[in-house]
């Protein structure tokens, strides 16, 4: 664990951002939730609720600088995790585990995707 002051204070003031990002985008799907008729909320219910339970991963993430960033580049990262999510999620009992598992997944693969752009470049 780094307790150098300015990475501490970087890495919480990404974080938040993140977190910001994805309430941000968890308002903006609801608005177009609601926009939908009562048939169509029905038939998005469990996408409602997937994307509820993803964003509360966020309310205590605590992902280094690097890993915030990369998440931060994300046009719409709700709806990258979920889409990665549905490939093979189900909802259980610990559902708060198998998302954060599923955040923890994405993240890996965004960072690995990012120092795989930037050595090509190099």
């Amino acid at each position: 664990m780094n307790s150098n002051p300015q990475y501490q204070k970087r890495k919480q003031d990404l974080n938040h951002l993140l977190y910001e990002k994805v309430q941000s985008e968890l308002t903006a799907f609801r608005e177009e939730i609601l926009a939908k008729t009562p048939e169509e909320i029905y038939e998005a219910a469990h996408e409602i609720a997937v994307k509820h339970e993803i964003a509360k991963v966020f309310a205590d993430s605590d992902y280094s600088p690097f890993s915030a960033s990369v998440l931060l580049k994300s046009e719409n990262l709700l709806q990258d995790i979920y889409d990665e999510w549905q490939k093979g999620g189900v909802l259980t009992k610990d559902g708060m585990k198998m998302f954060a598992g599923y955040v923890a997944i994405y993240r890996k693969h965004a960072v690995r995707k990012e120092i795989n752009k930037s050595e090509a470049e190099r």
